[in-house]
């Protein structure tokens, strides 16, 4: 097995490598922009790309482009935020892209948890820019177990933690033997754990010699499986199963597994915990590479013809296992369905009954909402960290964005 050691220079030579790609693509769009080409904020697609050749669907409703470049509009204008990206793919292609001017951070840069430090100014973002995931790293994640699963590292969501990881057994005594793969997934280990202020448990936890045992050592205060408490400390776990289990770094084992099946060839996996990235959130992808995963949830799993995750994996990831408080602030139409594997759940209201959304969520207002029975996928990207009264931004404006495709809260949805 790879030394973390070995693992760490080997991530140092990858960055340093991607960090060479990424100034050769910006020199080259200068060199575009100086011959007199169009800047991409505000680029949308003047035909439809398709994203997955196998991706199909009976129906005839479009998204109507006219609305969407009016709220792209309104977008610009500062009426949404810190706004970087919003992107729509209906029936299993990209129907429309958007992308715009804003301030940006970078995890892991800067003044990280001081929060008035460490801002990119005037960032022009675009379908070629790396962008933060946050905690859509989790789902990721928890993607990457599934895969686990369906090659037989893992035996099964049910698998004890003792089981899997034997190296901390002592850490592991008396009720927090009846830990499982599933408590963790669900963020339901009963473990003490707070994210609710800059020297919170997650920043306690990148700090530690450990990170894994700092996770472990938290008291047990709730029985496993009955009480959701969010938190990172979950998902770094997830992180070390993997490498554990599968004898690779876990950024190897995303681009062997997902990345690379999905032709998503650029991206950065951030921080450095013990020698592992940052499970919970370091993740960087191109735009249009979250909507790569998104439809991957949508269409159960498959790619061009692949079965890239089982469909049964992603039911079970996209449905409710725990119940989830509906964060403060939430529009009226919004609905709280619960927490799934790494991945949200909500419920919209309307006339004739509910839209189901599963959503993989970021700080700052990251999200990718998938739509089954709409057959519609939203990426929305923004810079809204630590900002007042922005923690539904991107849940209003992916309201919009159903107004354009004709399923507006009040009405049916239904055919």
């Amino acid at each position: 097995m790879i030394s973390y050691q070995q693992r760490k220079q080997r991530r140092l030579l990858l960055l340093g490598v991607e960090k060479m790609d990424t100034l050769c693509r910006a020199m080259a769009v200068a060199l575009l922009s100086a011959n007199g080409c169009a800047s991409t904020a505000g680029y949308r697609l003047s035909a439809a790309e398709p994203a997955s050749s196998t991706i199909q669907t009976t129906r005839a409703v479009e998204p109507n482009i006219e609305t969407l470049d009016a709220l792209a509009a309104e977008i610009r204008n500062g009426q949404f935020g810190n706004t970087h990206a919003l992107l729509v793919a209906h029936r299993g292609m990209l129907k429309y892209e958007a992308y715009f001017t804003g301030d940006d951070r970078i995890f892991g840069e800067g003044t990280e948890r001081g929060w008035e430090d460490g801002w990119i100014r005037g960032v022009t973002f675009g379908p070629e820019r790396l962008h933060d995931a946050r905690s859509i790293t989790k789902t990721v994640v928890a993607t990457l177990v599934g895969i686990a699963i369906d090659e037989g590292y893992i035996p099964s969501a049910e698998t004890s933690l003792v089981e899997l990881l034997p190296r901390y057994q002592q850490l592991l005594e008396g009720r927090k033997r009846e830990l499982r793969l599933k408590h963790l997934l669900s963020m339901t280990p009963g473990l003490e754990w707070s994210e609710a202020n800059p020297n919170d448990d997650e920043g306690r936890m990148y700090a530690s010699p450990d990170a894994v045992a700092f996770v472990l050592q938290r008291k047990l205060v709730a029985e496993p499986g009955k009480v959701f408490e969010y938190g990172g400390g979950t998902t770094h776990l997830l992180g070390a199963i993997l490498e554990a289990r599968t004898g690779k770094p876990i950024e190897d084992y995303a681009r062997e597994k997902l990345f690379g099946p999905l032709g998503i060839e650029r991206f950065e996996w951030r921080g450095d915990i013990g020698g592992m990235p940052a499970a919970a959130s370091g993740l960087r992808l191109l735009p249009r590479d979250f909507i790569k995963l998104g439809l991957l949830f949508e269409n159960e799993g498959r790619w061009e013809g692949k079965q890239i995750v089982s469909s049964q994996w992603l039911r079970q990831a996209m449905q409710p296992q725990a119940e989830a408080p509906l964060a403060p602030g939430a529009p009226v139409w919004a609905i709280r369905g619960g927490y799934g594997f790494q991945m949200w759940y909500d419920e919209y209201r309307t006339r004739l009954g509910p839209i189901q959304i599963s959503t993989a969520v970021g700080l700052g207002g990251q999200r990718i909402f998938v739509v089954p029975k709409q057959d519609l996928v939203v990426v929305i990207l923004s810079g809204h960290y630590r900002k007042p009264g922005t923690t539904w931004t991107p849940e209003q404006l992916f309201h919009r964005v159903v107004e354009a495709l004709g399923y507006e809260p009040g009405t049916s949805v239904t055919d």
